[in-house]
C-alpha cells in the first residue's frame, strides 16, 4: 500500500467520515446519557494523537501509520502522518493541501471538489447527521460505548462506520470499505475545545517542491 493509495482513500473517505464530528448533533429525545451526542453538541475544536491500521480483505496489515489532527469548526483540518513518512494533509475549509515531504510534492485542491458530492456536505452544520446516515447504538463492547453509522448514500465509499467512546472521550473509529478493507482509526489522548493555532490551517507551499493543482479552474497556489 503506498501514500498515494492511502491518500486517495484518505480524501474520499477519512475527510468525509472525520469533519462530520464537527457538525453539532442534534439531541434525539433520549433521557438517557449519550456519549455521541455529548460529544458533538457544543464541539468547537479537537485535538488529539492517533495511530492508524490499514487492514486488507485477508485481515493482513496493510499499512500502519501514526500522527496528531487538529480540527475547527467550521470545516478546518489539519491531519499529519509523522511516521512511517511525513505527510500533512492541510484545509482551511476552502483549499486543501495534501504535502509529502519525503516526495518533496504538494498537491492543491478545492475542497468543494473533494467532499461536495460525498455526505461531508453536511460540514456545513446547517444539516442534521441523521439525515445522511442510520445511527445505531450498539451498546457498550469491551468497555467502549460504540455506534454504527450507515450511510444512506448507496455511493458512499464505506458502506458502515463505527465510533467508539470511552467514557466522555473519542476512542476510536472503524471504516468498512466497499472493497472489503478496514481502517482504524485509534485516537490518543484526545482533548476537545482547547485553543488550536489558527496557522495549523494554513499552508506555505515551500520552495523547490513539485505542485499539482486539481483545481477545477486551475488559479495560482
Amino acid at each position: 500500500m503506498t501514500r498515494q493509495t492511502l491518500s486517495g482513500q484518505w480524501l474520499t473517505g477519512i475527510i468525509s467520515s472525520m469533519l462530520f464530528l464537527l457538525v453539532s448533533l442534534p439531541a434525539r429525545g433520549d433521557d438517557a446519557p449519550d456519549p455521541l451526542n455529548s460529544f458533538l453538541t457544543g464541539l468547537d475544536t479537537l485535538e488529539s494523537g492517533f495511530t492508524q491500521t490499514l487492514i486488507g480483505t485477508k485481515g493482513n496489515v496493510l499499512e500502519e501509520a501514526a500522527g496528531v489532527l487538529r480540527m475547527q469548526n467550521p470545516g478546518k483540518f489539519y491531519w499529519g502522518y509523522q511516521s512511517p513518512y511525513v505527510q500533512s494533509i492541510i484545509t482551511n475549509g476552502k483549499t486543501l493541501w495534501i504535502y509529502d515531504e519525503d516526495l518533496e510534492q504538494v498537491t492543491i485542491r478545492d475542497v468543494s471538489a473533494t467532499i461536495n458530492t460525498t455526505p461531508a456536505a453536511i460540514l456545513s452544520g446547517s444539516e442534521d447527521l441523521h439525515a445522511h446516515y442510520i445511527v445505531k447504538n450498539l451498546g457498550v463492547i469491551e468497555g467502549i460505548n460504540m455506534y454504527e453509522l450507515q450511510p444512506r448514500n448507496s455511493e458512499n465509499q464505506f458502506h458502515s462506520i463505527h465510533i467508539g467512546f470511552h467514557g466522555d472521550k473519542l476512542f476510536l473509529m472503524v471504516m468498512y470499505d466497499n472493497l472489503g478493507q478496514i481502517t482504524r482509526v485509534n485516537f490518543k489522548n484526545p482533548v476537545r475545545n482547547v485553543a488550536v493555532d489558527a496557522g495549523s490551517f494554513e499552508f506555505a507551499v515551500p520552495n523547490n517542491v513539485d505542485i499539482i493543482v486539481d483545481r477545477q479552474t486551475n488559479p495560482a497556489p
